[in-house]
């Protein structure tokens, strides 16, 4: 019996260290990825201000048939700089395990302006009207701005990719003890599973070979999970007439 015994807490012993040792490799592997995430930040933003300043030509004048095309560079950019941003966070979510927000005070009529704009060029190459309701008065919010910027616009990017036809709404509006957003359109067929896994975190990885994602970026599964961190929650909704709407509902400041 006491042979039994030991054998079972060498195999514990050997099983704990085993798990503790693949706990490293994944924390080395974290930080490795988060470094190198860090690292492509710099480019991107040194990027961002450059097109800027040519776009306010600060360096000179700008010919209307080059103005577009440095719009695209700085939209196109600003995109990459949020998909970095998901991944950092992704990382400290799944493996670090020490996600947090930056919480302050924040205004979201002018969040939800800017996130609108900085989509209606994007919008307007596609031939996608974005009709946009954001009424004053919407209450103030205690949140992390660039994730729930980032929030938004991964609610937009997703329509403007799989809208089929007519104009994306987005609409918000106040509600007792917060606020809602509300992005509509008429959406491209998804097939039913990936409907079901739409707000999946990993349903990026989920895609059937030969098959694209339902998805852009990291999903809004990755943007449901920032949304729950905020106290509130993001929904997705699809039905077979190809009526979307993905809602999202955030706590207001608290008193």
């Amino acid at each position: 019996m006491s042979l039994l015994v030991a054998a079972l807490v060498g195999a514990a012993a050997g099983w704990a260290g085993a798990r503790a040792a693949q706990r490293r490799r994944e924390l080395r592997l974290a930080r490795l990825l988060s470094f190198a995430a860090h690292e492509v930040n710099s480019p991107l933003a040194s990027l961002k201000l450059t097109s800027a300043g040519f776009l306010q030509e600060l360096y000179g004048p700008v010919s209307p048939s080059h103005r577009p095309w440095l719009a695209m560079i700085q939209e196109q950019t600003t995109r990459c700089e949020a998909l970095v941003g998901d991944l950092r966070d992704f990382i400290h979510l799944e493996i670090h395990r020490d996600l947090g927000l930056h919480l302050e005070p924040t205004d979201f009529k002018e969040l939800l302006e800017e996130a609108v704009a900085a989509m209606s060029t994007a919008f307007g190459r596609a031939d996608a009207p974005l009709d946009a309701s954001i009424p004053a008065g919407l209450p103030e919010l205690d949140a992390d701005p660039d994730r729930l910027r980032r929030i938004v616009l991964a609610m937009l990017a997703h329509a403007k990719k799989f809208r089929a036809k007519d104009a994306v709404k987005v609409v918000a509006t106040s509600k007792p003890g917060g606020v809602e957003v509300a992005v509509s359109f008429t959406s491209l067929p998804i097939p039913a599973d990936g409907r079901a896994a739409m707000l999946d975190l990993w349903q990026p990885a989920l895609a059937r070979e030969g098959r694209g994602t339902s998805c852009v970026g990291l999903g809004l599964g990755f943007a449901a999970r920032l949304a729950a961190l905020h106290g509130g929650a993001l929904d997705f909704s699809l039905d077979d007439a190809g009526a979307c709407r993905i809602v999202l509902r955030l706590p207001g400041r608290a008193a």
